[in-house]
């Protein structure tokens, strides 16, 4: 120890204060020395020195602040004072040349450290342990917090300890691990809990199997008992596929059992946590195939021609079967894609193999889904040739008739004809499938019963099924004469080698009239010379052959063979002949003969025979020219002509001049006529006029009337279309010649209309209504009524109505229509359209047509509408309920009310395809009198036109679903059917028609409708679509195609409203006018700046307008700028200025607004121009200078912006309560009297903006 007793030290320097360890206390190796020390000098440095067993330890601690106050900390060196021992130790500081007296310590005790656990690791069933602050040689035990001994840890001599041991610990979350060290001095402190997660051990998958269905089953090992097995797949995609629970210590197994997860073939990874209130770690990553299931071979089945059909099962959905050889000979011999699980079939579509008859051919399937499965069991199958096929003969059949068999093998080696199992001689001809037997032998008289096998590749085909047939002597064929022949022709036909045939005529067995013997199937016989000739014409005949003494049947049906008749003799005219010479023709066949005259070209002639029998008068139907003619002539009968008659040559000489040729007056060229028309030809008085049909035949052929007109009604309707005559004229020299062809166009015959109204029951007040055709009339009569007795006659429309006059009495009545044009008629209409007449306070005028076909898909809907009546009146009814449901059904789809106009609508959507029956029903408001009318909804599933093109108007794309067509009157459209890429109505036509209404709406297309149009690949079908006058607001146009079903389009017109979409405004005024409502009034000499405003959606945004005043602005000095000409509307709206400054007068005019490009007949805004904004520029006080003492009030007004006089201002006067109007004379003054008394008050308008200006109070 230092002297404390030195002189030397400065007496007013102390100790310093040791602030731990705490004074003689027990310490802990390496514990904090800590002093402090306060001077008034600067402290320079610290010593620390230890004494132990008489042994003193100097240091010199680093760890302080130098200064006047100074603080030092020091660790004591470990492991020199053993644990148990006893020491103490002294501290001083330095101050310049002199250190400070000594602080001590007290005796102190080194205890044991407190160890201090640094890490715990716990897996695999082991414990690894690590720490510090040991003791070497001393006890290192290890403990559950201050709960149980685990086990002890080695000391190293650097105080590090550590310890790794097996052993099983309960999962939990924060096991707490603590440390105590013991030696002969005692034991250590606890060290600080160590807080580790005892996770379940780690689980190892060992393998994994799916169910034929794809669910998974995994097994494995380090299982915790009651522990939760999860599976996961590799990367954790879709979460935990599932959880179960395991019971058991080691191996586990756990199965998807609730079906959640399917693993189709291909590779899989995955990895299972085990929890038991903490997760473990992932086992390892396990990789799994799975195989799609091996498929199963159940049966085969080979084609006629050798190809292969296999039918299976357990089939995986979309897997790929493929077919193998046994040993895979050949690769995949064909494969097929299957669509769902279990049995399947696949074909070798490719006809690649063919497997030829043989006893045993082996295969073997597989299936492939993103891997392939096991190969399935070998299958077995023996291939037999096709069962053949004899076509069965019509019975009886011939003696050596022969038989066609059929379904005969490519490599056929041998075909056996079998009779009760023997073998029948014969040979088989021909190749292929098809072959003839022909027997060697005749066939067994009577029955007969023969099968066939075939034989190929050494295997016998199973006999084919039974052909039984009777033999006998068949009828002989007749094969001619095939062209006519003379009158004793040669007959030639086939039969048995052999036989004896007979020919007879038909229906007669004698005279027979020719025989010959069959050699080598076929025979001729010559007409028997013992028999006369056969008569011209049509001659039938029939034969039967006979052999053995067994005779056929006669065959059938008889044959028919032409004999031509003699050739006509022309008896030669003289050299020289006139040009009407007419030509004898001789030897005609009969009365029934027909004789035609022909020149040398074999051109016919025309004329007209006259006489009977074997002699006939021919007269040319035009004078002969002059010069020399060759003729010649033949006849027919029954169709049958003769050859031609020897020519005969003759010359005509001239005769005198022809007259001119006739004209046709009725029916003029180019224009339409009914079937039977009247015609009216112009030619020489008493002409012979002869009219025809150029080509064709005579219609008529008189004599002209005094003054050369001949007129008549063709007696033969005429076909419908285009009609071209000719005329000529004779008198008594040549005649005239045929006239150029006279055109003109009959028109069809009208259609039968149709009755739609009444139906079901209706009120005593009638209207009939139905459909036709704009033309004519229309006749109505009741059914059993004669048909001159009608009940009205009506202008024929399209859409026709007729109204009774008078009520109808109640009852039940039957009426048929019928529409008649220019002397043509259709038929009556059919079924009579029947209803009964009651009283009904109101009943059902009409029902608009069902003009579309909605699809289910595309959840489109159809407007259906109903117009109600009053019963009383037969006038529109509004406010009336309807009824909307289904026939049948009792449930109200809808109710709807009708308009002022009577009509209710109802959209229909359907919820099925097919045929719908909707109902609209007034019984409600009818007072229980029943009353409805039907409408049929035809629904369509699929809208096959959406897959092949779409439909465009203004390029905008029609949507049924959203709503029918709808066009604005006056509005040109563009229709476009787009076509898409690779549609089959490419090169195909296709037809816009108008299903009902499109006339009478107006609508005008070009092309025009009914026209077809070429669908060419990238080029839409386009319709221009404008107006023409016209009231109809619906109609359906039809669009057709060959290839596909009509495709009905719904549309409405509407008209539209310039009030609603657009106003007009004066900047500055405060009022809105609309064209066709209230007048503007603008002020003589103003000029203002006016905007036409558009409302949101108006159809008028983005089109050109302009205004245009009326013929009455100009005179009075009224003008617009820009003048006449077009601005595009905008959503602001668009300015003009409307001056008025030069006009001196009031007056009236208008402004429209017309639409570029657009039909549309707009309205007008009136305008009224006057003193129309004023002001009072004085006003003449209360006097009371009128006669009878009465006062006397007045003003003057000009006019705000000219300051002229302003007359006809109008003027409220109010004269105490008693209200009149008045207005101001042309000075502008307006004055009013009134008694003693009163008071007046005067309050002038300005129109201009609805402002007022009041008198003084």
């Amino acid at each position: 120890m230092a002297n404390e007793m030195d002189e030397s030290v400065e007496p007013l320097v102390f100790a310093p204060d040791i602030i731990t360890p705490p004074f003689a206390s027990t310490v802990e190796d390496g514990f904090l020395i800590s002093a402090s020390a306060a001077t008034v000098s600067f402290i320079i440095g610290w010593r620390v020195e230890i004494w132990f067993s008489g042994e003193s330890y100097m240091y010199y601690p680093t760890d302080f602040n130098p200064g006047p106050y100074s603080r030092m900390n020091f660790y004591f060196p470990r492991n020199l004072i053993p644990a148990g021992r006893k020491f103490h130790f002294e501290v001083d500081y330095q101050y310049g040349i002199f250190n400070s007296p000594w602080a001590l310590s007290g005796d102190l005790t080194m205890t044991l450290p407190k160890p201090v656990i640094t890490n715990v690791i716990y897996s695999g069933g082991a414990v690894r342990i690590e720490g510090r602050n040991g003791v070497f040689g001393a006890r290192m035990m290890v403990w559950e917090g201050l709960g149980s001994h685990l086990f002890d840890a080695d000391i190293a001599p650097d105080g590090s300890w550590t310890r790794s041991i097996s052993m099983s610990l309960t999962p939990r979350k924060g096991f707490p691990f603590t440390a105590q060290q013991s030696n002969d001095s005692g034991l250590s402190e606890y060290a600080d809990n160590y807080f580790i997660d005892i996770l379940p051990p780690k689980p190892v998958i060992t393998g994994a199997e799916t169910s034929p269905d794809g669910y998974l089953t995994v097994h494995g090992t380090n299982g915790y008992r009651n522990a939760q097995i999860k599976i996961w797949r590799e990367g954790g995609t879709d979460g935990v596929l599932f959880i179960v629970d395991n019971p058991s210590e080691g191996a586990w197994t756990v199965s998807d059992t609730r079906r959640r997860w399917v693993f189709p073939p291909q590779k899989h990874s995955i990895t299972a946590q085990q929890f038991f209130y903490l997760d473990s770690a992932y086992a390892d990553t396990y990789e799994f195939y799975v195989l799609p299931p091996t498929p199963v071979i159940t049966q085969v089945e080979i084609s006629s021609d050798g190809y292969l059909t296999v039918h299976g099962s357990n089939g995986y959905p979309n897997a790929q079967i493929k077919i193998w050889r046994q040993g895979g000979t050949d690769g995949v011999l064909f494969s097929g894609t299957i669509s769902s699980a279990g049995p399947w079939t696949v074909s070798d579509t490719n006809r690649r193999w063919i497997f030829p008859p043989h006893p045993k051919h082996v295969i073997l399937a597989q299936q492939y889904f993103n891997l392939d499965s096991a190969y399935s069991s070998e299958f077995e199958f023996e291939v037999r040739p096709p069962k053949p096929e004899i076509t069965p003969p019509a019975s009886p059949i011939g003696l050596k008739q022969t038989l066609d068999v059929t379904n005969i093998g490519l490599n056929a080696e041998t075909l056996k004809m079998l009779r009760s199992g023997i073998e029948v001689p014969g040979s088989f001809t021909g190749t292929g499938s098809s072959r003839t037997f022909t027997p060697s032998q005749n066939w067994l008289s009577g029955s007969n019963t023969v099968s066939l096998v075939q034989i190929v590749g050494g295997v016998s085909s199973d006999p084919s099924e039974p052909c039984t047939f009777t033999v006998s002597l068949e009828a002989p064929e007749i094969s001619g004469p095939t062209t006519p022949s003379s009158p004793r022709p040669t007959f030639a036909g086939k039969g048995v080698d052999g036989a004896t045939v007979d020919v007879v005529q038909h229906h007669f067995a004698s005279p027979i009239l020719a025989t010959a013997t069959v050699e080598n199937g076929q025979w001729t016989a010559t007409l028997a010379e013992s028999r006369p000739d056969l008569p011209a014409g049509s001659f039938l005949v029939t034969a039967m052959q006979t052999l053995d003494g067994f005779s056929s049947g006669w065959f059938t049906p008889a044959f028919e063979i032409k004999v031509k008749p003699p050739k006509p003799v022309i008896t030669p005219p003289t050299e020289t002949v006139a040009p009407n010479q007419s030509l004898t023709i001789t030897r005609v066949y009969s009365g029934a003969a027909t004789v035609a005259l022909f020149d040398e070209h074999n051109l016919s002639v025309a004329g007209e025979f006259s006489g009977t029998g074997a002699v006939r008068t021919f007269t040319p139907a035009e004078e002969w020219v002059t010069g020399s003619h060759t003729v010649k002539a033949k006849q027919a009968v029954a169709a049958v002509d003769s050859d031609f008659s020897e020519e005969c040559t003759f010359i005509v000489e001239e005769q005198g001049e022809r007259p001119e040729i006739p004209t046709f007056e009725l029916p003029r060229a180019g224009t339409a006529t009914s079937t039977r028309p009247d015609i009216r030809v112009k030619g020489s008085p008493d002409a012979l006029i002869t009219v025809k049909l150029v080509g064709a035949e005579v219609l008529c052929s008189a004599k002209a009337d005094p003054t050369g007109v001949l007129e008549f009604r063709v007696a033969s309707a005429l076909e419908p279309g285009r009609i071209d005559l000719e005329v000529k004229q004779k008198a008594s020299g040549p005649d005239s010649g045929w006239s150029e062809a006279h055109t003109f166009v009959v028109n069809a015959p009208p259609k039968t209309p149709k009755i739609r109204n009444p139906r079901g029951s209706t009120t005593p007040v009638i209207i009939i209504s139905g459909e036709g055709e704009t033309r004519g009339s229309i006749k109505i009569r009741h059914e059993k009524e004669p048909e001159e007795t009608e009940i009205a006659i009506v202008e024929g429309f399209r859409n026709w109505s007729w109204k009774a006059t008078e009520p109808w009495s109640k009852g039940s009545y039957a009426i048929v229509a019928q529409q008649v044009d220019e002397g043509d008629h259709s038929g009556w209409s059919e079924p009579a359209r029947t209803f009964d007449v009651i009283d009904a306070r109101y009943g059902i005028r009409d029902g608009g047509r069902v003009l579309g076909q909605p699809v289910v898909e595309e959840k489109q809907s159809v407007l259906l509408r109903v117009q109600v009546m009053s019963g009383i009146t037969g006038e529109p009814s509004a406010g009336v309920q309807v009824q909307w449901r289904l026939k049948g059904g009792d449930d109200v789809l809808a109710t709807t009310e009708t308009g002022p106009d009577g009509w209710a609508n109802y959209r229909y959507l359907p919820g099925t395809e097919g045929l719908h029956e909707v109902l609209a029903d007034i019984t409600n408001d009818n007072d229980g009198v029943a009353m409805s009318w039907l409408f049929e909804v035809t629904a369509l599933l699929h809208d096959e036109w959406a897959q092949e093109a779409r439909l465009y108007l203004d390029g905008a794309l029609v949507d049924l679903a959203k709503d029918d067509i709808v066009l604005l009157r006056g509005k040109p459209y563009s229709l476009e059917l787009r076509v898409n890429s690779g549609s089959r109505l490419i090169g195909s036509p296709v037809i816009l028609q108008d299903q009902w209404g499109a006339e009478e709406a107006g609508l005008r297309f070009d092309p025009a409708i009914g026209v077809p149009r070429l669908v060419e690949e990238g080029k839409p079908v386009v319709w221009s679509i404008s107006f023409n006058e016209g009231d109809g607001a619906y109609f359906g146009l039809n669009l057709t195609c060959p290839l596909l079903s009509d495709w009905p389009l719904p549309g409405k017109v509407e008209t539209v409203d310039f009030a609603k979409v657009v106003d007009l405004v004066f900047i500055g005024n405060p009022k809105v006018f609309v064209f066709g409502g209230e007048p503007a009034y603008p002020c003589i000499g103003g000029l203002y700046r006016i905007k036409v405003r558009p409302s949101a959606n108006s159809p008028l945004l983005g089109k050109s307008v302009k205004l245009q005043l009326s013929p009455e602005a100009a005179p009075l000095g009224v003008f617009t700028s820009p003048p006449g000409s077009y601005q595009k509307m905008v959503e602001g709206g668009v300015e003009w200025a409307l001056d008025c400054h030069s006009s001196v007068e009031s007056g009236a005019f208008s402004i429209g607004l017309r639409v570029s490009d657009w039909d549309v007949k707009d309205l007008d805004l009136s305008m009224c121009l006057g003193h129309n904004k004023v002001k009072v520029v004085a006003w003449s006080p209360p006097s009371q200078d009128v006669p009878g003492g009465k006062w006397k009030y007045g003003a003057f007004v000009r006019s705000v912006g000219t300051e002229l006089k302003a007359s006809g201002v109008p003027v409220t006067i109010d004269v105490s309560g008693v209200v009149s109007q008045g207005s101001t004379n042309s000075n502008g003054y307006i004055e009013v009297e009134y008694d003693d008394g009163q008071s007046a008050r005067l309050e002038f308008h300005n129109r201009y903006d609805g402002s007022s200006v009041f008198s003084p109070e």
